[in-house]
C-alpha cells in the first residue's frame, strides 16, 4: 500500500511539473481548489454498509489537475489527478481521502462523441488503507435534433478492498442519460444504469437498475445571476444469495434527491450551497436510514 501511495504522488507530482512546463500553452491546463465545510446527520460508508447514526460537521478539501497531452488526428488525449479529503470533528475514524489518476480519449466521428477512460482510485478511511478501484468507461454522445443530446455507455470496475476481501469485486453496468436544452443554460436529464456486481463473497453479488432525472436553470437573486440545480436518483439493488445476518435475500431501495445553487464570482471563482436528502429502505437493519446533509463550498479554477 505504501508503493501504491508513493506511485500516486509521483504520478501527481508529475502531472502538475507538466503543466508548469506547459504553463505558456493554458488552453491544454486546468486547475480547481476547492475548500469548504459539510453537515452529516447520519456518517456512513456505503462500500461496508456502515452507519453510525450520529451527525458530525466536517472540514472539505478537493482539488484536480488535467493536462491535454495533445491532438493526433482530432484525437484528444487528457491526463487528470484529483484530490478529496474530508476531516470530521469528532468521528475521526470516518475521514476519507480519496486520490484519482484517469487518462481520457476522445473523438469526434461525423457528429459522433466517442470517449474512453480509465481511472484508478485509492481510497483511504479514517487514514487507513480502504479500497482500490480501478475502471473503465466507454462511451458514445450525439445530438439527436437541435435540443436532445444522449450519451450511453459501458462501465467496468475492479474493487480491491484491503481489510474485506469478501467484498472484492467485479461490476459491469450500462447506461444511457438524455438531456433536452430548451434555452440558454437549462437543460433536464434523464437516464437509466443496469449494474452488476460479482463479489467475493456470494452475499454481496446483486443487480442493480439505477433512475435518474435533473433540471439546470439560471436563477436571477438581484443584482447575481446564480445557476439552480436539482437532482434525483431512485435505485434498486437486488442480491442474489441469502445474506446470513437477516436469513433471507436482501432488498435495498434509495430515494437520493439534491438540491444546489452556484454563484460565480468573476471568471475563477464561485460558490456552491447544496442540501441533500436521503431515505435508504432496505430488510438489513444497519443500512435502513434517512440522512440529511448540508455543503457550502468555494472553488477557484482555471
Amino acid at each position: 500500500m505504501k508503493t501504491t501511495m508513493l506511485a500516486l504522488t509521483a504520478a501527481g507530482a508529475s502531472l502538475l511539473s507538466s503543466a508548469v512546463f506547459a504553463a505558456d500553452d493554458t488552453d491544454r491546463f486546468s486547475l480547481s481548489i476547492e475548500g469548504g465545510v459539510e453537515y452529516d446527520s447520519n456518517i456512513t460508508v456505503d462500500a461496508q454498509d456502515l452507519t453510525t447514526n450520529r451527525g458530525d460537521m466536517a472540514f472539505l478539501i478537493e482539488g484536480e489537475a488535467g493536462y491535454t497531452i495533445g491532438d493526433i488526428d482530432t484525437l484528444e488525449v487528457e491526463a487528470r489527478y484529483d484530490f478529496y479529503q474530508s476531516l470530521y470533528l469528532d468521528l475521526t475514524d470516518f475521514d476519507m481521502q480519496i486520490h484519482g489518476l484517469s487518462l481520457t480519449a476522445s473523438r469526434d466521428v461525423h457528429g459522433v462523441d466517442a470517449s474512453g477512460t480509465y481511472r484508478f482510485s485509492h481510497i483511504l478511511l479514517g487514514g487507513d488503507g480502504f479500497l482500490d478501484i480501478h475502471s473503465f468507461n466507454p462511451t458514445i454522445g450525439m445530438m439527436i435534433g437541435d435540443s436532445l443530446y444522449v450519451i450511453t455507455g459501458y462501465d467496468y470496475q475492479d474493487k480491491d478492498f484491503d481489510t474485506a476481501d469478501n467484498r472484492d469485486a467485479d461490476q459491469h453496468s450500462f447506461s444511457i442519460m438524455g438531456y433536452y436544452f430548451f434555452g440558454s443554460g437549462r437543460y433536464v436529464n434523464f437516464g437509466y444504469k443496469l449494474a452488476k456486481e460479482d463479489a467475493r463473497a456470494s452475499e454481496f453479488d446483486y443487480w442493480g437498475h439505477y433512475f435518474d432525472a435533473g433540471l439546470k436553470l439560471p436563477a436571477v437573486l438581484g443584482a447575481m445571476t446564480s445557476i439552480w440545480r436539482l437532482s434525483y436518483r431512485y435505485y434498486r439493488k437486488d442480491y442474489s444469495d441469502v445474506t446470513p445476518s437477516i436469513a433471507e435475500e436482501r432488498l435495498d431501495k434509495r430515494h437520493d434527491v439534491r438540491t444546489s445553487l452556484t454563484f460565480p464570482l468573476g471568471d475563477n471563482l464561485e460558490l456552491k450551497a447544496q442540501y441533500r436528502y436521503l431515505s435508504a429502505r432496505s430488510n438489513l437493519p444497519t443500512v435502513d436510514y434517512n440522512e440529511h446533509i448540508v455543503t457550502g463550498m468555494a472553488t477557484w479554477s482555471f
